[in-house]
């Protein structure tokens, strides 16, 4: 099935994904908590992998070349070369633990153990989201491949998979230190979250009831406990629609010529996406890029940065009708890209 970019049918999202693990609907704060600071994770559409801890995808590494002819004379036809890339899953874990007697001082047990659980999924959202944009298989297996490896260095045209990549999809603002980044998604068809084939996505859960812990001297006592997993990983079929602004010195004096500088990279960064009208696209950065952007969307009248309705939202900051998001695992100590 098709993504619709209109409606954001067909693949759902992670919040859509964890409300539907329980029918009773006692999971849909989880989705909440989880988006909480990085916004990123409500707007990945998820499809099933062909794999159990794998998603094969084929990669075109151009266009097919026609040839031109001559009356009488044939051709011998050509099609684009393409490369199967295995695109990995993780399989993040953790568990939520409360003494039995601490919990029963609390008043509200449900409550006490809620808010442990809470900070569960806080810390893995953040993991997650650090791996999303920072993840590198060549360094950590059990991880996934995010987009900061795939797009490291300025007119790069080979990923570390060998596959046809990144060619002007990586701008630079020019700094040298203190750099963070800005990110241009477009989500749909062409890149999307992926989940282990015959699972189920979202963040399970599991409650294990009272259990024995041991604490660091090897004691034992009686515990509250819930286990929480998630699986997940990236596909990006078409590397086109993925555009990074890097190289921005966040400790920089802004003037008019850096802040022309900086909108028009974020206006090419659209152009850089073959087709906007396919997917949902987003920019992504750290809240004091977005902080300032919002500042400046109430300040100065620009036409193309405003606070309006996108994607049936209302008062979102948006260029040219994209939304901007902030994600707090971008982080504002990136190395300079060459």
């Amino acid at each position: 099935m098709a993504f619709d970019p209109t409606t954001g049918a067909q693949w759902p999202t992670l919040y859509n994904l964890t409300k539907m693990l329980d029918p009773d609907g006692s999971l849909a704060d989880i989705g909440k908590v989880y988006t909480y600071t990085n916004e990123v994770m409500a707007d990945i559409p998820y499809k099933e992998a062909n794999g159990k801890m794998y998603h094969r995808i084929t990669v075109e590494d151009g266009l097919p070349e026609g040839t031109w002819r001559s009356l009488n004379k044939g051709i011998r036809p050509k099609d684009a070369g393409t490369l199967q890339v295995d695109e990995t899953i993780g399989l993040l874990e953790n568990r939520a633990q409360a003494d039995v007697v601490l919990a029963r001082l609390s008043g509200n047990i449900a409550q006490f153990r809620k808010e442990k659980g809470d900070r569960i999924v806080r810390g893995l959202s953040k993991q997650n989201c650090d791996v999303l944009f920072y993840g590198d298989v060549t360094t950590y297996p059990e991880e996934y491949h995010g987009f900061a490896p795939r797009y490291d260095s300025l007119g790069k045209k080979t990923d570390s998979f060998g596959a046809f990549n990144p060619m002007n999809q990586v701008y630079s603002m020019g700094g040298s230190s203190n750099c963070t980044s800005v990110w241009l998604i477009g989500w749909g068809d062409p890149v999307y979250g992926i989940y282990p084939q015959g699972s189920k996505m979202g963040i399970e859960t599991e409650d294990l009831g009272v259990i024995d812990v041991y604490d660091a001297d090897g004691g034992v006592y009686r515990a509250y406990a819930e286990h929480f997993r998630l699986s997940m990983g990236l596909a990006v079929e078409d590397w086109r629609y993925v555009a990074r602004l890097a190289n921005i010195d966040v400790t920089a004096t802004l003037n008019d010529a850096l802040l022309t500088l900086f909108l028009n990279n974020l206006i090419d960064m659209q152009h850089a996406l073959p087709d906007l009208k396919s997917v949902r696209p987003a920019y992504y950065m750290n809240r004091n890029v977005k902080s300032y952007l919002t500042k400046l969307a109430y300040l100065k009248a620009n036409l193309a940065l405003n606070i309006g309705e996108v994607y049936g939202e209302k008062n979102v900051l948006n260029l040219n009708g994209i939304p901007i998001r902030q994600c707090d695992s971008i982080t504002l100590t990136e190395t300079a890209l060459s």
